[in-house]
């Protein structure tokens, strides 16, 4: 889980650099009652909202392996007809299918269709902040929690 979480915040460098200041999620701690406000910095990047840690993992992994790809590349990965992931091989490809397992989901379109796109400059309250995870728990004043990236998130 260590190297998925390497790997995730590697995909994220671009968002995580485009949020990196000093009162980003990603950069210093963001804790329970905390009050927060999302941050996007184009319309070339998004986060997605998820009910669950483990939907806000995949979903956010994926996207983001698929944006780094074309950012580096400038094309998009083949993606599966079965699954509806990019068709990595290797490592990447072992990440996202544990990550798609832990999710519970059986394809990439099941998982993003349980999550929204997130907004920019929501104004949230940290609920929980999992020390291993590049998600966090936020609730906004509706009381809706869910989960997201730190990366889109600085503290206010």
């Amino acid at each position: 889980m260590k190297k998925c979480i390497l790997l995730l915040s590697i995909c994220l460098s671009p968002a995580a650099l485009a949020a990196s200041n000093e009162s980003s999620c990603s950069i210093i701690s963001c804790n329970a009652g905390d009050k927060v406000t999302t941050y996007i910095e184009d319309a070339s990047t998004h986060y997605f909202a998820c009910p669950s840690k483990e939907l806000s993992e995949y979903v956010n992994f994926v996207w983001a392996m698929v944006y780094t790809t074309y950012q580096m590349t400038g094309s998009l990965p083949n993606i599966s007809p079965k699954t509806g992931d990019p068709e990595y091989e290797g490592q990447s490809k072992s990440m996202i299918d544990s990550l798609r397992s832990q999710a519970n989901v059986a394809t990439y379109d099941q998982a993003e269709g349980q999550c929204i796109k997130g907004k920019d400059k929501a104004q949230l309250m940290v609920m929980n902040n999992p020390k291993d995870s590049l998600s966090i728990w936020v609730a906004g004043k509706d009381k809706k929690a869910f989960w997201m990236p730190k990366a889109f998130l600085n503290k206010r």
